[in-house]
């Protein structure tokens, strides 16, 4: 965060060079671009570092996060990336990427929360595979 920080205080700079100049309107258009760009990044960034924790009710056949409620059998694989505090994502049929809202990570206890999720998933007969995956931002 810190260096996005960072090229956005350079980015915005050289913006105003070329705001400044106006000889050169490529680089003033691709300055402006590329703030916006970083500028976005940092605002979601920010969003997900302050936004509250996420919250998982495991169901007999469903489950809940945050509210949204999915159904074992729209779920195509759970997948867990890492193994000190693993990040939990659950990837429904008919997608490439795990969204990014059926990210998580367990906070507390996340051993029993594991074990549970994998009970959870044998009971509903969903694949759980320890795998690497990708997120949209």
């Amino acid at each position: 965060m810190i260096s996005m920080s960072a090229v956005t205080l350079m980015l915005a700079l050289q913006l105003f060079r070329s705001w400044n100049e106006r000889d050169n309107a490529f680089l003033f258009i691709y300055a402006a671009a590329a703030l916006l760009f970083c500028l976005v990044v940092l605002a979601a960034t920010l969003y997900r570092t302050f936004k509250k924790p996420t919250e998982i009710v495991l169901d007999r056949l469903e489950l809940r996060l945050n509210g949204r409620t999915i159904h074992a059998n729209e779920i195509s694989v759970i997948m867990k990336r890492g193994y000190f505090r693993p990040v939990i994502g659950i990837k429904p049929y008919g997608n490439y990427f795990v969204p990014l809202q059926l990210c998580f990570r367990f906070s507390e206890d996340e051993d029993k929360g594991m074990a549970d999720m994998v009970k959870w998933a044998a009971a509903n007969d969903v694949k759980l595979v320890h795998k690497s995956f990708q997120t949209w931002i």
